[in-house]
């Protein structure tokens, strides 16, 4: 549900289990219908209702590209690259002196 009320739906895939099941952390990427690419940060939570809408974790986007701008580092005269890794060695951020 969102802040507005609205109902959806978030695909996981994989990261499911880990959130549902094994009652971790993760981020994932995804869009939503008629915006740019964001990034999903979701908890699990102890299970609740609100008006009739059960939910046992709760999850905040983030524009992908505003995300970029701020973790850029202008280090080194701008000649520098930063990632963020998911403890798999999988790249979630990537950001290059190009980039910013």
């Amino acid at each position: 549900m969102s802040s507005s009320g609205k109902k959806g739906y978030l695909e996981l895939g994989n990261t499911w289990k880990s959130l549902v099941i094994d009652r971790k952390n993760v981020v994932v990427d995804g869009s939503l219908p008629g915006s740019d690419e964001v990034m999903f940060f979701a908890i699990p939570v102890q299970p609740a209702d609100v008006n009739g809408f059960k939910y046992s974790s709760i999850a905040v986007s983030y524009n992908t590209e505003a995300i970029n701008k701020e973790l850029g580092v202008k280090a080194f005269s701008k000649d520098t690259s930063s990632y963020v890794i998911y403890d798999n060695g999988d790249i979630v951020l990537k950001s290059e002196a190009a980039w910013i």
